[in-house]
C-alpha cells in the first residue's frame, strides 16, 4: 500500500500541516492548563518544539507566514471591538498618564543600560531601547476569559498599549530615517499628512459606511462576518500606506465597528469564536516559532539576554507601580496592569528585525530579544491569569443586586415576521450577567393546532435567529391553548415568573377592536408584568441616541427601576446616549436609579406640558430609539395624552423606532377596585371605555361618510 503524499520533514503536504496544527490549538491549552500553566504558554511552548528550531516539523511557510500576522490584527481587532467605549473615556486620563509613562520609562532605562552596559552606538542603543517600551496583548484572551475586560486596569492596559506601540512605531521610522541621514522637512511633512489621511479615513469615513453597509446586510449573517473581516483588512493596509504598522490599522477598525456590533450578539459571538479558536492560536504558534534556544552557548550570549529580559520587566513593572500610586488601585489591579503590558511580540520582533537588516544590531541582540519575547509572555500569563481571577472574585462580590435578579422575558409572537426583532431586543434589554432563557410564547385556540404550530415556529425561530444577532441555544419556544390570546398569555407569564413581556405593536385598529379592545388593551388589563410594545421597521444595533418620554408620577410604579435598568441595557448594547424627558420629580428619582451606572451617559430634560407632545417628537431623528412610558390606564401614572403618542408619531414617522412602556404594577382590581360581596366595579368601567370607544369609531364612520 502506497500513500497518496510523500511525508517529509519539515512537513510540505499543506493537509498535513494544517492537521499538526489544529492538534497543537486543540491539545497544547488543555494539557497546560492540568498543570496550572495558561493555555496560551502551551501555544507558545508547541510552537518552540515543532518549528524550524525544534523538531522541525514545520517550517515559516506560506501557511505560517499568512496566518500568524492574521492573527496579530485580528487580536488587536478584538481589542478595539470588545473595548467599551464609555469605560474607555472615564479612564482616558490615567491611559494617557500610563501610555506615556509605560513608553517614556523603558525608553529612558533602554538608552541608559543600551549605551553604557551594551555598548552601543546612539543609533543603535534608540532602536533598542524602543523595543523596551512595545507591548502586545498576549493575555487579552485571558482577561476575556475571566469577565474582566471593562475592569480599568485593563482599560489603561489597552489604552496604554495603544499609545505606546503608536509611539514607538512613528519614532521608528524617525530612526531609520536618521540612519539613512534623510531626516529633513520633507519626511515630517509626509508622515503628517498620510497620519491625517487615514485617521480620518478610518474615523470618520468608515463608520458611516459601515453604518450603511450593516443596514442593507441586516439579516445576513455570512456577509456582515465577511465585510467585518474586509474592513479589519482594508484599515490595516491603510495603515501601512499611512508608514503605521498595520496593527494600529486593525485597533482603529475594532472602534469604528464598536458602536454597530452589540457585545451580546450573534455577530460578535461568531467574531471572538473564530479568532480565539484559529487564527490568534496561530499568530502564538507562530510567536514560539521565532525562538532558538541553541543560541545561548557563550556566556556573552547568556549576559546580554539577562540584561535585556530584566530591564524588559522592571520598565514596565515601575510604569504600573506608579499608575498604582496615583490613582488609588489595589495590588491585584496594580499586577494585572503589569501582566497585560509586560508581554512582548509582534512589535517586538519587528523592530528587532529591522535594526538587524539594517546592520545595527546583531545575532547576540537578536536572540536575547527572542528570550525576552518568551519570558515575558510567560510572566505576562502567569500575572493576568492569577490576578485576573483575584480581580473577577472581587467585581463579582460588588454587582449590583439588579444585576443578580432574574429576567425572564416572555416573547408572544402572532405575525412570524416579527420573531427576529422581538428576539434581538429581547436579547439587548437583558442584562449581558443573566442566565435567564427567553421564552418565545404561541397561542393557539384549540389542541388540534398545537403540535402543527409548533413544529412550524419552531423551524422560522431557528432559521430567523440563524441570520440575526441572537444566538438560539437561549430560547425556548413556550405553547399554550387558549380561545382567549390575552388569557393564555397571561397565564404563560404567571407560569413561567416572566419579569418582563416583549410583545410586537399592530398599528392597525380594526372595528372589533374597538368594540371588545385589543390583545393588548385585554393582556394590560390580565397581567402585572412590565410590558414592552415593540415597532422597530430599522436595525437596532444603528440606534444613536435613546429618547425616553416618562410620565408624571412613574417613579411611584414597583416596576419603575426595572424598566429604567432594562433601557440602560438596550444603551449599554448600542453604545447610545440617553436622553430622559420628564417632570422635576420624576427626572430626580432617574438619576438616583442610574447614578451606581456610571458607564451610561444619561440627559434629564424637565418637560410639564404633555398636552403638547409634539414640541418634542418633532425633534426627535429616524436614527433614534424612542420609548414611551406610561403607567396602565385608571393608575397613578396614566396620562390619557401620552397614550396616543406612539400612534400619532407613527402615522407621520413611519420609519421611526419606537416601543412603549407600561412598568409592572399590582393587579389592577388590587389598585383601583371597590369589592363589595365579590362584585367588583373593574367590568362597569371596562364596558364605559368601550361604550366610548364605539362613540369615537362612529364618529369616524360618520365624517367618511360625509
Amino acid at each position: 500500500m502506497t500513500l497518496l503524499f510523500e511525508i517529509t520533514i519539515p512537513f510540505t503536504n499543506p493537509v498535513l500541516i494544517f492537521t499538526l496544527v489544529l492538534l497543537i490549538i486543540l491539545f497544547a491549552p488543555i494539557l497546560f492548563r492540568k498543570i496550572k500553566i495558561p493555555g496560551i504558554i502551551g501555544l507558545i511552548l508547541a510552537g518552540v518544539a515543532v518549528g524550524p528550531h525544534g523538531l522541525k516539523l514545520l517550517a515559516e511557510n506560506s501557511s505560517i507566514d499568512l496566518l500568524g500576522p492574521i492573527g496579530l490584527l485580528y487580536l488587536m481587532f478584538l481589542t478595539g471591538l470588545e473595548i467599551d467605549i464609555r469605560d474607555f473615556s472615564k479612564n482616558k486620563n490615567s491611559s494617557l498618564l500610563f501610555g506615556s509613562l509605560t513608553f517614556i520609562i523603558p525608553i529612558a532605562f533602554g538608552l541608559l543600560i543600551s549605551i553604557f552596559i551594551l555598548q552601543l552606538d546612539f543609533i543603535a542603543a534608540l532602536l533598542l531601547a524602543s523595543m523596551f517600551s512595545t507591548n502586545t496583548l498576549i493575555s487579552y484572551p485571558i482577561a476575556g476569559r475571566l469577565g474582566i475586560i471593562k475592569n480599568r486596569a485593563v482599560q489603561n492596559a489597552i489604552g496604554g498599549t495603544i499609545i505606546t506601540d503608536t509611539a514607538v512605531l512613528l519614532l521608528l521610522a524617525v530612526i531609520l530615517e536618521l540612519n539613512s541621514g534623510e531626516l529633513n522637512f520633507e519626511f515630517w511633512l509626509k508622515l503628517l499628512i498620510s497620519l491625517g489621511i487615514f485617521v480620518f479615513a478610518v474615523t470618520w469615513v468608515l463608520p458611516k459606511l459601515s453604518r450603511w453597509f450593516m443596514k442593507y446586510l441586516e439579516g445576513d449573517s455570512n456577509s456582515q462576518y465577511i465585510y467585518v473581516l474586509l474592513v479589519v483588512f482594508i484599515s490595516a493596509l491603510f495603515s501601512m500606506a499611512a508608514n503605521v504598522e498595520p496593527i494600529i490599522g486593525a485597533f482603529l477598525a475594532g472602534l469604528a465597528l464598536n458602536k454597530l456590533i452589540p457585545h451580546s450578539s450573534a455577530l460578535m459571538n461568531r467574531i471572538i469564536f473564530i479568532g480565539n479558536t484559529l487564527f490568534i492560536p496561530f499568530f502564538l504558534l507562530s510567536v514560539g516559532m521565532l525562538i532558538d534556544l541553541s543560541t545561548f552557548s557563550s556566556g556573552k550570549d547568556i549576559f546580554i539576554t539577562g540584561t535585556l529580559v530584566i530591564t524588559a520587566i522592571i520598565t514596565k513593572f515601575i510604569p504600573a507601580y506608579i499608575t498604582q500610586k496615583l490613582f488609588k488601585y489595589s495590588n491585584e489591579e496594580r499586577n494585572l496592569l503589569f501582566g497585560l503590558s509586560s508581554s512582548r511580540a509582534a512589535a517586538t520582533i519587528a523592530i528587532i528585525l529591522i535594526g538587524y537588516k539594517s546592520g545595527l544590531l546583531n545575532d547576540s541582540i537578536l536572540n536575547g530579544t527572542i528570550m525576552v519575547i518568551l519570558i515575558t509572555c510567560l510572566i505576562s500569563s502567569f500575572f493576568t491569569e492569577i490576578a485576573g481571577r483575584k480581580v473577577a472574585i472581587a467585581e463579582t462580590g460588588k454587582k449590583d443586586e439588579q444585576e443578580k435578579s432574574a429576567e425572564r422575558i416572555l416573547i408572544p409572537i402572532s405575525n412570524p415576521a416579527n420573531i427576529n426583532k422581538l428576539a434581538e431586543f429581547s436579547v439587548y434589554i437583558q442584562n449581558r450577567n443573566s442566565t435567564e432563557q427567553f421564552y418565545p410564547l404561541i397561542v393557539v385556540p384549540n389542541e388540534n393546532l398545537l403540535k402543527e404550530k409548533i413544529t412550524e415556529y419552531r423551524q422560522l425561530l431557528e432559521s430567523s435567529l440563524k441570520n440575526s444577532n441572537c444566538s438560539y441555544e437561549k430560547f425556548m419556544l413556550a405553547s399554550r391553548v387558549d380561545i382567549n390570546i390575552a388569557d393564555g398569555i397571561s397565564r404563560a407569564a404567571t407560569e413561567i415568573m416572566a419579569s418582563f413581556i416583549v410583545i410586537g405593536w399592530n398599528e392597525k385598529v380594526t372595528t372589533t377592536n374597538y368594540l371588545f379592545g385589543s390583545v393588548l388593551d385585554n393582556l394590560i388589563s390580565k397581567t402585572k408584568q412590565t410590558i414592552f410594545v415593540l415597532y422597530a421597521p430599522n436595525p437596532l444595533f444603528l440606534i444613536k441616541n435613546i429618547n425616553v418620554i416618562v410620565a408624571p408620577n412613574a417613579h411611584l410604579d414597583i416596576g419603575f427601576n426595572n424598566w429604567i435598568h432594562s433601557i440602560s441595557n438596550l444603551a449599554k448594547q448600542t453604545t447610545s446616549e440617553l436622553f430622559f424627558f420628564s417632570d422635576t420629580s420624576t427626572l430626580e428619582q432617574i438619576k438616583f436609579s442610574l447614578q451606581k451606572n456610571k458607564s451610561i451617559k444619561a440627559n434629564y430634560k424637565e418637560f410639564n406640558n404633555f398636552r403638547n407632545l409634539e414640541f418634542i417628537i418633532r425633534n426627535f431623528k429616524s436614527s433614534d430609539f424612542h420609548f414611551f412610558v406610561n403607567g396602565r390606564p385608571r393608575t397613578i401614572s396614566y396620562n390619557k395624552y401620552l397614550a396616543v403618542c406612539p400612534r400619532q408619531m407613527n402615522k407621520q414617522n413611519p420609519d421611526f423606532n419606537f416601543a412603549f412602556v407600561l412598568p409592572e404594577q399590582k393587579p389592577l382590581f388590587e389598585n383601583t377596585s371597590v369589592k363589595i360581596d365579590e362584585i367588583s366595579s373593574d367590568p362597569i368601567e371596562e364596558n364605559i371605555e368601550r361604550i366610548h370607544n364605539v362613540g369615537k369609531f362612529v364618529k369616524k364612520m360618520v365624517k367618511r361618510k360625509k
